[in-house]
């Protein structure tokens, strides 16, 4: 498990394609898609950890928890 407290900006898009989980702590401002191909991407600390705008792709092997959140 990893947890990410820093901030994720700009055009590109963020991909996880690993086993394991990624918590996401801060919120994050970058204008690209998220790719859930595999592992678990887990939103903690707060709401609006992901940009607003983002398309959320998530792949069969892919988990997203939103840890108690809606």
């Amino acid at each position: 498990a990893y947890t990410y407290g820093g901030t994720i900006s700009g055009n590109g898009n963020v991909i996880l394609n690993q086993s394991g989980t990624l918590t996401l702590t801060a919120a994050h401002t970058y204008a690209g898609t998220t790719f859930l191909t595999s592992g678990v991407l887990k939103i903690g600390g707060g709401d609006n950890r992901l940009p607003i705008t983002t398309t959320l792709n998530l792949g069969s092997g892919g988990v997203f928890d939103l840890n108690g959140r809606s």
